[in-house]
């Protein structure tokens, strides 16, 4: 997983803001959602990588629950174009 070419985003350290560019409405994730994002943009390149990493980074268990989660909403991020 990597973030795509024609994403711009911005991380506050309360939020990322995310957008494809040049026309993409802005998306805004937070908690675990930016966790999430971070992760990828860690470099964590598979699914679960990067539900261990957005456990990490918010303190969370990483249980099947987390993980399937994580797999759900990366699999939404990829469907909008977000990240490949």
């Amino acid at each position: 997983m990597r973030i795509a070419a024609d994403v711009a985003w911005v991380d506050d350290e309360r939020a990322a803001y995310v957008a494809k560019v040049p026309y993409g409405d802005p998306l805004v994730l937070e908690g675990s959602a930016a966790a999430v994002w971070r992760a990828i943009a860690d470099g964590c390149a598979d699914v679960d990588a990067i539900a261990a990493r957005a456990a990490a980074l918010t303190g969370a268990d990483l249980t099947e629950t987390v993980a399937s989660d994580v797999r759900t909403f990366v699999q939404r991020l990829v469907a909008g174009g977000l990240v490949v």
